[in-house]
């Protein structure tokens, strides 16, 4: 059977996709500026692929959801949204980014953030981090009890979603002063950018709440519940986990970004004053991770396709098995090297039984389409810095 061709598409929408996959403004609106995770999507893009492929209620998955940038846009939108990601913090930040704030529990958070500033003291002494212990390796003295101060704080705080979003605004403004710095900022200078931090994402929530009542009306939240799942797990075995919703219907979009094979990116850890690594965002988020890169990434890069092609394929069969005729999987992907690292991506593909649309419309996508990647932060492989910058728009059915 020849390859398949999305006929629902008129040219001015074959257009906006296209003009959305080559978009390069700064990441922002509703929560998407909660945190800065590596290798995150444009809502832009995700948000113009949801509503081209799918329509109001329809189940959109994203199976390594990282930041959560596809589940916030399709909750925005009137979808239902399910996430999986092996990463803990994706886990957290994708539950905070898609749980607005009431009015009341913004005046609880405001309350606590001048709490906060009063309190901070850095000649008091502080409990031990205890359990944390290990996970504040390489964060300056100042910071670290600046941090630990504002995580102490949240006892003051009655429910575990006011203290998650504390934490992911602790979280926000600690990645700012640490990752990828060298001249680290004083507390003072991180109060303040806390207060800034705290106020933006209050008002991107308030967003998002207000497209949710939108669709929803007055019972937003506990729509939300029926129409989330968040799942932190290997996407291997999906397909059988007891807490995706079998009485769901099949996914009518499947939209994601996979980990890049042979690109070092730091899903785990932040890097300070150098390549110094610091495991703080578990610490500031309160999950555990007992795990190196190679545990997000498919495999040590070191070990090339040899060890990201069985991890991929034991990935890609369960997202097989979850897809059903209608399924579209929409995948943003990189390579080191993509003209040695793309076919073997795309021949593993054809082997699980996906099949590569060729139209847009009457648009021909017969190659993949590419992008060039603006200012990103990873770590390539020194010898080859461009491929990692490339990223490719794969779109797949599953075959008969």
């Amino acid at each position: 059977m020849g390859r398949r061709t999305l006929l629902r598409l008129d040219a001015s929408t074959v257009d906006s996709l296209l003009g959305a996959l080559h978009a390069s403004e700064p990441v922002s609106g509703l929560t998407h500026t909660y945190y800065k995770y590596p290798a995150r999507f444009s809502p832009h893009f995700a948000g113009t692929v949801i509503r081209a492929l799918t329509e109001p209620g329809d189940v959109v998955l994203d199976p390594f959801m990282g930041g959560g940038t596809t589940l916030v846009e399709a909750l925005a939108n009137g979808r239902t949204a399910i996430g999986c990601d092996i990463n803990p913090l994706a886990g957290f930040l994708a539950a905070v980014k898609t749980t607005p704030l009431s009015p009341v529990e913004i005046a609880a958070i405001r309350s606590w953030r001048r709490r906060y500033e009063r309190a901070l003291n850095l000649h008091k002494r502080l409990p031990g981090l205890n359990e944390w212990a290990g996970y504040d390796l390489h964060v300056p003295w100042w910071l670290r009890k600046t941090i630990h101060s504002g995580l102490l704080s949240l006892a003051g705080l009655e429910t575990d979603r006011l203290k998650s979003f504390a934490r992911c605004t602790l979280a926000r403004t600690a990645q700012w002063a640490l990752d990828s710095k060298r001249d680290v900022p004083t507390a003072r200078e991180f109060l303040a950018k806390h207060e800034e931090h705290v106020s933006n994402m209050i008002a991107g929530g308030d967003a998002l709440r207000a497209q949710l009542e939108a669709t929803y009306g007055p019972n937003w939240r506990s729509s939300l519940r029926t129409r989330r799942r968040i799942l932190v797990r290997n996407t291997a075995g999906l397909e059988s986990d007891r807490y995706y919703p079998k009485e769901w219907q099949r996914p009518r979009l499947i939209l994601t970004s996979p980990p890049y094979l042979g690109v070092h990116i730091l899903y785990h850890r932040w890097q300070v004053q150098g390549r110094r690594e610091t495991a703080a965002p578990y610490w500031i988020a309160g999950r555990h991770n007992g795990f190196g890169a190679s545990h997000f990434t498919f495999g040590d890069r070191k070990g090339g396709a040899e060890t990201y092609l069985p991890s991929m394929r034991r990935t890609f069969r369960s997202i097989h098995a979850l897809m059903n005729r209608e399924t579209v999987l929409v995948q943003l992907v990189a390579f080191a090297d993509p003209n040695k690292h793309l076919p073997k991506y795309l021949n593993v593909l054809e082997e699980l039984g996906f099949e590569q649309a060729d139209q847009l419309g009457t648009c021909a996508i017969s190659e993949p389409r590419e992008r060039k990647v603006p200012n990103r932060k990873w770590y390539a492989d020194p010898r080859d810095h461009s491929g990692a910058s490339r990223e490719f728009l794969l779109i797949h059915y599953r075959k008969q």
